[in-house]
């Protein structure tokens, strides 16, 4: 697979994020690295994110959440291949 196509992960954190602005920050990171998605609170312990980009960029999103820039909060992360995509998705990011 080449790392020019499009691929589709999903993240789930696992924590205590309540007021912690956790999709924010997720947000603002994959904006930085051009990845498109969406993110969600599913409940105060739980955040997923959806995120689609070339594999480059979506492990530079992942060394980030593993670096330790999260609220120290974050207890778990789970991460799930999607797939390949062979169209944009989504053209930003959005936070539902």
């Amino acid at each position: 697979m080449s790392q020019e196509q499009n691929q589709g992960w999903e993240v789930i954190l696992q924590g205590s994020f309540c007021k912690s602005g956790i999709l924010f920050l997720c947000m603002k990171e994959a904006e930085e690295l051009n990845l498109t998605g969406q993110g969600y609170l599913l409940s105060d312990t739980m955040a997923q994110v959806k995120l689609y980009g070339n594999k480059k960029q979506l492990e530079e999103f992942l060394n980030w959440v593993k670096s330790g820039k999260l609220p120290k909060r974050l207890l778990n992360i789970q991460i799930s291949y999607v797939g390949e995509i062979t169209y944009e998705e989504y053209n930003y990011f959005e936070i539902l």
